[in-house]
């Protein structure tokens, strides 16, 4: 049941009706039945593992609060890692360790074919990486503060499985919602400036336009250009190829957030926002609190952290960004290539923290200084996204050499006229809805008369939802 489709309008229209109408003590059980019925939509047996993990989470963790015995917290979040790897990680550990020791059986093609032929294939449930994120942090919340506030049950299976966000994010602190769902009459009656149906429904109308006009339309020139073998293609196309793909993703993920926020909103709920305007970046550091605000304050809070931060000297301190941004890279997806990315990543930040105080010192002397550093800042990330949209180490092998040659001859044999002319369109329309990101005094210039406008936009989208319904494709995040 996709956010962009009729099922779903129904499935929110009927929750939404049900829910101002009933008695606020009755709702938080509706939005659990809702909840539960739209993770089931996807597949019903991965509902009752979802359910199983929240459960034994649950009651763990108060055990924990009574002893305070760690060996039962780490066993705990071992399991709760164990159970992603499973899920997610099976085949390329068991493809892995079958090439490094020569065991055919052991290799992913052959061991997916034949658990495919026997009906045991591992498939990876919907949103587990994300509800696995939200779950070891609210077991994290308890073991740094076990005389914290305890909840029941219904309330943090209930935090858990919130619809809006389930499936990809925004991922959500326990303090963000729990405390509102636990305490709902109270929180309802004095917090009248959450329950803003008005920005909901342009959040949700931006999402839906976001989805639908600009990351629908170019994925499949992203996937049709990406699958073309990569050599001798030059820069430009290279180059091209990595805008459209930062495009996309941005498009896609953010389109998803913002139809999440629009949807709490409805229902009474402030969802943070997680995405900040990130094509205006003016470093890595500075993307990094623009982009998926959500997740990068997850690592920095849960793994950068622990690990001792900036705390112990600049070594340190790049081993740490180096082994957090690793482990972000191998979230994303069962790949070397994501490794790699999140390692490129992790050295970029690594240098522009070494060298941090002397460009700050250029630039206070000579302004086109910080020009100059935007440029090398926004060439090096277009470089990083080589690897996450690369089918294999291979492709990327070949194509970031290209990358760096800056040649502008006729990229050889091979006609890309569709993405030379929609990309560049596509970049500028993103910018403007990164720029409504920026401030809420931006987003409310869309706001001016919409007593009037809103209607007609949410009529026409209506309209292209129908026609688009089925040409809609899934979100991008999904499979992470």
């Amino acid at each position: 049941m996709s956010f962009v489709s009729l099922e779903f309008l129904f499935f929110f229209i009927t929750t939404y009706s049900i829910y101002w109408i009933i008695p606020a003590k009755f709702r938080m059980n509706l939005l659990l039945i809702a909840s539960m019925i739209f993770y089931g939509s996807w597949n019903i047996l991965f509902l009752f593992h979802f359910l199983l993990i929240i459960i034994i989470n649950y009651f763990i963790l108060e055990y924990y609060r009574k002893t305070r015995a760690y060996i039962v917290f780490f066993s705990l979040q071992s399991l709760n890692i164990l159970n992603l790897v499973l899920f997610k990680y099976f085949y390329f550990l068991s493809d892995l360790i079958g090439k490094i020791f020569s065991l055919e059986f052991l290799k992913s093609p052959e061991l997916l074919r034949s658990h495919k032929e026997l009906g045991l294939e591992i498939i990876l449930p919907l949103g587990i990486s994300f509800y696995t994120f939200q779950i070891i942090a609210y077991g994290v919340d308890i073991y740094r503060n076990p005389d914290s506030e305890k909840y029941r049950l219904r309330d943090v299976i209930l935090f858990i499985s919130f619809f809006p966000q389930l499936i990809a994010g925004p991922i959500l602190r326990s303090k963000e919602l729990l405390p509102h769902i636990s305490n709902y009459e109270s929180y309802i009656q004095n917090n009248d400036e959450v329950i803003n149906p008005q920005k909901g429904i342009w959040l949700i109308l931006i999402g839906v336009i976001k989805k639908i006009f600009i990351s629908d339309q170019i994925i499949p020139i992203i996937n049709h250009y990406s699958s073309i073998p990569v050599d001798d293609r030059g820069f430009v196309f290279i180059v091209l190829l990595c805008i459209g793909f930062v495009i996309m993703l941005y498009s896609d993920f953010s389109a998803y957030s913002d139809i999440a926020r629009g949807l709490g909103y409805l229902l009474g709920f402030e969802i943070p926002i997680n995405f900040k305007g990130p094509f205006f970046m003016n470093s890595f550091t500075d993307l990094w609190k623009r982009w998926h605000i959500s997740f990068s304050t997850w690592i920095r809070d849960y793994i950068f952290i622990p690990l001792g931060g900036n705390r112990d000297g600049d070594i340190k301190l790049y081993r740490n960004i180096l082994i957090t941004f690793s482990l972000a890279g191998i979230w994303h997806g069962a790949n070397l290539t994501f490794l790699f990315w999140g390692l490129s990543m992790g050295i970029f930040l690594c240098i522009e923290s070494y060298f941090s105080d002397k460009i700050n010192q250029l630039e206070t002397n000579y302004r086109f200084m910080r020009v100059f550093r935007i440029t090398i800042v926004w060439f090096l990330y277009l470089s990083s996204g080589i690897f996450f949209f690369a089918k294999n180490l291979s492709w990327a092998k070949n194509a970031i050499p290209q990358f760096f040659i800056f040649s502008l001859e006729q990229t050889k044999n091979i006609q890309y006229e569709t993405m030379l002319h929609q990309v560049p369109i596509l970049f500028l329309v993103t910018l403007f809805f990164q720029w409504l990101e920026l401030d809420e005094k931006n987003f409310k210039i869309i706001r001016y008369g919409e007593k009037y406008i809103q209607p007609i936009a949410i009529i026409l989208v209506s309209i292209f939802l129908i026609l688009f319904n089925k040409k809609s494709q899934s979100f991008i995040y999904f499979q992470f």
